[in-house]
């Protein structure tokens, strides 16, 4: 599993909208969209906004990029 994807699933796991997310940051709904379907990259200082206004640290998605990774390497 991708950033953008983990972003996008926990986000809705937590049932936030985009447009949240985008009056929280100042990021434009059509770009929160576009990140979390991967059309674009995540600069660090949106990744650091949104995961302000999702309230979680930004080592949360990065743990989950390792264990994602981490299952990868031992199947």
């Amino acid at each position: 599993m991708k950033l953008h994807e983990l972003i996008g699933d926990y986000r809705k796991s937590k049932g936030i909208s985009q447009t949240y997310i985008s009056e929280k940051t100042g990021i434009s709904n059509k770009q929160i969209s576009f990140f979390e379907t991967g059309v674009t990259r995540l600069r660090a200082e949106e990744f650091l906004k949104i995961c302000q206004a999702l309230e979680v640290k930004p080592n949360f998605f990065m743990d989950k990029l390792l264990e994602n990774d981490s299952l990868k390497n031992n199947s």
